[in-house]
């Protein structure tokens, strides 16, 4: 009888033991899909890439939102995405209006961004969300494109000057 009682504690200890590693591994990925939907993941990562050199997404982006605020535009409610070719969106409200934004795509290669730009908002016939706004790919160079957007009925509103400021973010990066 003893010996019955002793297995019967063993394989409960077991199976406490084994369901709380469960629950501890299952708060690890809800904690980690967090990360990911609060950006915190992305700015991780970011930062890890920056640091290591991989990439000058994160000091072009800075040296952008600079450029921006000398000019009297703050780019705001920033947010992130991964296209499945190795693609990376930045967008940014501009001045914090929904109505007013930029989306800066940056790509693996120079003819990659060109057909997929193409792709993307040359051919505005096709999509009515496109042609309610104002949708204009305002430069490009290199992998990098700069998509501006207005639904504003005074269209056109900041196009200029965020223009010069990807450019001349663009300049300070390639010295």
């Amino acid at each position: 009888m003893p010996r019955r009682w002793t297995l019967i504690i063993i394989t409960t200890l077991f199976a406490l033991t084994a369901a709380s590693g469960c629950g501890a591994g299952a708060k690890q990925i809800a904690a980690r899909e967090m990360d990911k939907y609060s950006m915190k993941s992305a700015r991780e990562g970011n930062l890890r890439q920056r640091s290591s050199g991989v990439t000058l997404n994160g000091p072009f982006l800075k040296t952008l939102k600079e450029e921006c605020r000398k000019r009297g535009i703050t780019l705001t409610h920033e947010t992130y995405s991964e296209g499945f070719e190795g693609n990376m969106s930045y967008s940014y409200f501009i001045n914090g209006s929904a109505k007013d934004y930029v989306i800066v795509h940056i790509y693996p290669s120079e003819q990659e961004r060109t057909r997929q730009i193409s792709e993307l908002y040359r051919g505005k016939g096709q999509n009515n969300a496109l042609e309610q706004e104002e949708t204009r790919v305002i430069s490009e160079r290199g992998k990098t494109a700069l998509v501006y957007t207005s639904s504003r009925t005074d269209k056109s509103n900041y196009s200029y000057e965020i223009k010069a400021a990807f450019e001349q973010a663009l300049d300070w990066m390639t010295r």
